[in-house]
């Protein structure tokens, strides 16, 4: 499990799929969601005992749908036509 936060985690696998630096997709992050605000609406079970795991949010971000679950899923889903 990664201490992290959501918001990193969410800011690798979108790099990885959209195939650009991390880098540069944390420059462009806080344009489409607040990082902040993600890393504490989905805390990990062990820094919040009473995690939200039945909520989702989605954002677009850089041409692409980004789902995160309360579960820890995230789906990400290119919308560029």
């Amino acid at each position: 499990m990664t201490t992290d936060g959501l918001s990193v985690t969410i800011s690798q696998a979108l790099a990885e799929v959209a195939d650009v630096s991390a880098t540069e997709l944390v420059r462009d992050f806080s344009e489409y969601a607040d990082p902040d605000a993600l890393d504490r609406l989905f805390r990990s079970p062990v820094m919040d005992p009473e995690i939200r795991d039945d909520g989702y949010i989605v954002f677009p971000i850089r041409g692409y749908h980004v789902t995160v679950y309360g579960s820890g899923r995230i789906l990400i889903v290119d919308t560029t036509p």
